[in-house]
């Protein structure tokens, strides 16, 4: 049974499949994609779930995921969903759904037509709930296009910001396995003065290593207790380990805060090469702010558009105000990044178009040997515009730097 729902909450206004359970209050809807369209052999299917008849959680706490054949073929389990974060199904429905959020990427399906079936697991039966199982009809075709999405309609220069607002200094810099100079030398300490000099709200750092031989620390707590030493404020984080096993040692996507995370997600990409997502959401001026870093792939070209792809891709399914940084490995003028431009702002362009960009004495905007470190933010976001973008040098009296790329720092206005 189908139904158009229009959800009431910020995040989309979308056609969703759902059914009514006969033995408890489970629903599930379908954010993407759309019932009955055509995708390509691997796709990502995303959207929320919840039982209503919950008291303490969400009260679905996993899905199962098939693929049944319409030419009779043997059905095919794609797997169980990962579960994430949903802001806006919380707001709408009470904080303890906060966690309603599922996505799942299926891989390598075989040409035909399907009828996908979601059945959840829920917490107040115990089990499966089978009478809330939704079915919906998707065409798979024979081509490898990555997964799509209809870009947002959005003026191709954005907006100066209005008077009013807050900042909001949002800092990205990828480290150099944490903190490995140009001179050969680890000194967290070198990035993390520098870092603070700049006074940020919010740092996005990459290649941070945990308890690995470069450096052999946890370097998520030791750039905490830095920040908090070198500026006097608390700091709060996010952790993603790039291989997707978030307890274990390994380098990854490090998101640290000044404001208090409310929500956390972490996110291992399938077109991997060993790459995740770090999110966090935090509320500045009274607004959702959701910020995503990520780090691509920094030899195949084809690849890192297939990771941008599926990077824009689980990000649509978080609330807007939506930031996505990392660095990219690619130049403003590779297929990836035209991929993020799709759906959203470059910064660093923005804050040029309006005459707010700043760098230092023969240097563009370039964060390595080209401008390959980005600041995005969606073309959506109601609430956020750029006030300007600098790219920092960090070179010393000898013309050592403390990482091998250069930290790039928006500020943006909150609406």
């Amino acid at each position: 049974m189908y139904r158009a729902i229009l959800r009431t909450t910020a995040v989309l206004s979308v056609v969703l499949a759902s059914v009514t359970s006969a033995h408890a209050a489970s629903r599930v809807f379908v954010d993407v994609p759309r019932a009955g369209s055509t995708q390509p052999s691997s796709f990502i299917i995303g959207g929320w779930m919840l039982d209503f008849a919950a008291t303490r959680d969400n009260g679905v706490s996993g899905m199962h995921v098939w693929a049944y054949s319409n030419a009779g073929l043997p059905s095919i389990f794609v797997g169980e969903i990962t579960r994430g974060a949903r802001p806006d199904v919380g707001a709408a429905f009470g904080k303890q759904f906060t966690q309603s959020g599922y996505s799942i990427l299926v891989r390598n399906l075989p040409p035909g037509s399907y009828t996908m079936v979601l059945t959840p697991w829920s917490t107040v039966l115990g089990g499966f709930d089978y009478p809330a199982a939704v079915f919906f009809p998707i065409n798979v075709s024979s081509g490898a296009a990555p997964v799509a999405m209809p870009p947002p309609s959005a003026p191709a220069t954005p907006p100066a910001p209005s008077s009013g607002g807050k900042e909001l200094r949002l800092l990205q810099w990828n480290t150099h396995h944490g903190g490995f100079g140009t001179d050969g030398a680890y000194s967290p300490d070198r990035v993390a003065t520098w870092a603070a000099r700049m006074n940020p709200d919010v740092i996005t750092f990459n290649e941070i290593e945990q308890n690995t031989s470069w450096g052999r620390q946890d370097q998520a707590e030791v750039y905490k207790a830095l920040l908090q030493q070198k500026t006097g404020k608390a700091w709060y984080y996010v952790f993603a380990q790039e291989f997707g096993q978030w307890t274990a040692n390994g380098k990854g996507n490090l998101i640290l805060s000044t404001y208090p995370i409310n929500v956390t997600e972490r996110y291992e990409l399938m077109r991997n090469a060993d790459r995740s997502i770090a999110m966090a959401e935090i509320t500045v001026n009274g607004r959702q702010i959701t910020i995503v870093s990520t780090h691509l792939d920094p030899y195949d070209q084809a690849l890192r558009l297939a990771q941008a792809t599926e990077v824009t891709t689980w990000a649509s399914a978080q609330p807007e105000n939506r930031i996505i940084t990392g660095d990219m490995n690619a130049w403003p003028d590779q297929t990836s990044i035209a991929q993020f431009n799709r759906y959203y702002y470059d910064s660093w362009t923005t804050a040029a178009q309006h005459g707010t960009a700043t760098a230092f004495s023969g240097n563009n905007g370039e964060t390595k040997s080209g401008r390959i470190d980005f600041i995005f933010y969606s073309k959506s976001a109601a609430n956020l515009a750029v006030k300007s973008s600098q790219v920092y040098d960090t070179r010393d009296a000898a013309g050592t730097t403390p990482s091998d790329h250069r930290p790039v720092l928006t500020t943006f206005i909150v609406k």
